[in-house]
């Protein structure tokens, strides 16, 4: 049934760098050979997130983008659990969050729940995933800006990494609403880090 990922794959090795191009085209042309069926299709994925090529897995995170109908809360367990276990680099962080994550947190507020055990965790990748999924890929907030702040309350003293995360949404959150920003901003010690990055005009 999935012997056109062998073709995939094939494809794949044959690329000498991550080009976003082609990496698009692949993932076009081979989505129309995917299964209508949700079980097969997220055990394709799977298969794709498990191989650890960050091309596949590029791939696999906008297949899943252009199938809404399965980012719900039946599934909200599997996407937890292929974050804890594959998503290990920023770019992972970066396009786990805006095509499957935040698509779900759109749907499902109560998954903002998960994202605070996230925040917790000794993952530095989960931690910056759960910041990551506060914004779509186009700059909007996926939830409110009292819970935005709240999760990044969490973090302002966490790794550089992490930090840098955390002054991009801040940036973000006082453009929308400075007023909300300064209340944050008067309560909490914000790392120079992050203070460099709110201070300048835009993201």
């Amino acid at each position: 049934m999935f012997n056109f990922l062998n073709s995939l794959v094939g494809e794949v090795r044959k690329m000498t760098s991550f080009d976003e191009s082609t990496v698009n085209n692949l993932s076009e042309k081979y989505f129309k050979y995917l299964h209508p069926a949700n079980d097969a299709f997220l055990n394709v994925c799977e298969q794709m997130f498990s191989a650890k090529d960050p091309v596949l897995f590029s791939i696999a995170t906008k297949w899943i983008h252009k199938r809404p109908d399965i980012i719900n809360l039946d599934n909200a367990d599997t996407f937890t659990q292929w974050a804890e276990k594959y998503v290990d680099t920023n770019e992972k962080c970066y396009l786990y969050a805006k095509n499957v994550l935040n698509h779900l947190l759109c749907k499902h507020q109560k998954y903002y729940k998960k994202l605070i055990e996230f925040s917790a965790s000794i993952n530095i990748y989960l931690r910056k995933l759960s910041l990551e999924t506060l914004t779509t890929s186009n700059g909007e907030l996926t939830i409110s800006l009292n819970k935005s702040l709240e999760l990044i309350s969490y973090l302002i003293d966490d790794d550089i990494l992490i930090q840098e995360t955390c002054g991009k949404l801040l940036l973000l959150i006082k453009n929308l609403n400075n007023d909300t920003f300064s209340r944050f901003a008067s309560k909490h010690v914000l790392p120079s880090i992050i203070n460099d990055i709110i201070n300048k005009k835009t993201l």
